[in-house]
C-alpha cells in the first residue's frame, strides 16, 4: 500500500497526489489518497472522496497503527498528517523544501519493501522520477504535462455537483473564453501585467467572454469596472483579504468553490496567470490547455523562472 497525504492548497495536495500516484504505479502498490488532515474537511474525514469521482479505495484507516512501514518515521502514526510528524520530530522546519525526503517514501532509488508505505509533498515532483519514468512503456513516451493530464482525468474528476456548477457558469458565453486566475493573497499575483494581458486578448477577440477566479474580492471589484463580460463564481470572499480557506475554516462547501474555479478554468480557452500557483497550473493541466494559450505573467522573472525550476527538482 501506498498512503498519499496532502500538505498546502487544493492545488498543491491535487499535483502532489499525482506525483504519489506516479509512485505508486511505479513500485506496484495499491494508493490511498489520505486527505484527513482538516483542510477541507473537519479533522479525520478524508476530503478526496467529497470532492472527486474516482476509482480508488478510499478507506485507509486499517492502516492507520501499521508498524512496518516505510519510512520507519511514520511506524504506528500512519493515521497522523505530516504537519504532525513534522512538528514533532523537526520543529521549525516547515518550511524546508527538502523536509518531505526525510519523512516520506522515496523517489530516488523505489527499493523500500514494506508493506506499507508513506508518500507526501508540498508541491509535484513528477521531475525526480524522470529516471524511472524514461525506463518505463507506460510513461516513457508522453512529457510530463502528459502524465499529468492522464492522472488528473482518471483520478480528479470532480463530483457532480461541481461540474453543473462550472458547465453553469459558461452556458451560453460566446468563445473564446479567456481564464484568468489572481491568486491575491499569501502569494500575491501582480495585477498590472494581468490587465494588460486582458487587454491584448480583447484586441484580438473583441467579443471573448471573462472567468474571472481569484481569492480577494478587491481584486475582483477592480477588474469587473475594468472589464464587461465578467463571470466568476459566486463565493464568499472576505473583506479583510486573508486567505480563503483560513476564512473558511476548512468548510467542504469552501473546497466545492475552490474546485469550481479550477474546473472551470480547464475548460477555458486561454489562461492569463501566474504559473508559480499551483492552483491556475492545476486547471492548465486538467484541461489540456497547451503554453501556446497560457500567459504567465511570470514568464519573464528570473527570479521566479529560477526558483520554480529549484523546486521541480529539490
Amino acid at each position: 500500500m501506498l498512503i498519499i497525504k496532502a500538505k498546502g492548497g487544493l492545488g498543491n495536495r491535487i499535483l502532489s497526489a499525482v506525483t504519489g500516484l506516479v509512485l505508486a504505479d511505479l513500485t506496484h502498490r495499491t494508493p490511498f489518497i489520505d486527505w484527513r488532515d482538516g483542510t477541507y474537511a473537519p479533522e479525520g474525514v478524508d476530503s478526496y472522496p467529497l470532492l472527486f469521482e474516482s476509482p480508488l479505495a478510499t478507506d485507509c484507516s486499517a492502516y492507520d497503527m501499521a508498524e512496518d512501514v516505510y519510512p520507519a518515521i511514520w511506524k504506528g502514526k500512519v493515521q497522523l498528517h505530516p504537519t504532525h510528524i513534522v512538528e514533532r520530530f523537526f520543529p521549525g522546519h516547515h518550511s524546508d523544501p527538502f523536509i518531505y525526503r526525510r519523512t516520506a517514501a522515496s523517489l530516488g532509488q523505489l527499493d523500500f519493501d514494506t508493506p506499507v508505505a508513506v508518500f507526501w509533498s508540498y508541491l509535484p515532483k513528477l521531475a525526480r522520477l524522470r529516471r524511472h519514468l524514461a525506463r518505463d512503456i507506460r510513461f516513457s513516451r508522453e512529457t510530463q504535462s502528459e502524465t499529468f493530464n492522464r492522472y488528473l482525468h482518471t483520478y480528479f474528476q470532480p463530483v457532480a455537483d461541481v461540474k453543473m456548477r462550472a458547465e453553469a457558469l459558461l452556458a451560453g458565453l460566446p468563445r473564446p473564453i479567456i481564464g484568468v486566475h489572481v491568486r491575491h493573497t499569501d502569494l500575491k499575483t501582480p495585477l498590472d501585467p494581468i490587465r494588460n494581458a486582458i487587454r491584448r486578448q480583447l484586441r484580438s477577440a473583441p467579443e471573448a467572454s471573462i472567468f474571472l477566479a481569484t481569492d480577494n474580492l478587491h481584486v475582483e471589484r477592480q477588474l469587473r469596472k475594468e472589464f464587461s463580460h465578467i463571470v466568476s463564481h459566486p463565493k464568499l470572499l472576505p473583506e479583510s483579504g486573508e486567505a480563503l480557506f483560513l476564512h473558511s475554516l476548512g468548510v467542504v462547501e469552501e473546497a466545492k468553490n475552490a474546485l469550481t474555479d479550477i474546473w472551470t478554468l480547464a475548460q477555458c480557452d486561454w489562461l492569463i496567470h501566474a504559473a508559480r500557483s499551483t492552483f491556475s497550473r492545476t486547471g492548465a493541466l486538467m484541461g489540456g490547455i497547451p503554453e501556446s494559450r497560457q500567459i504567465d505573467v511570470d514568464r519573464y522573472n528570473p527570479k521566479i523562472r529560477a526558483k520554480l525550476l529549484f523546486q521541480r527538482y529539490a
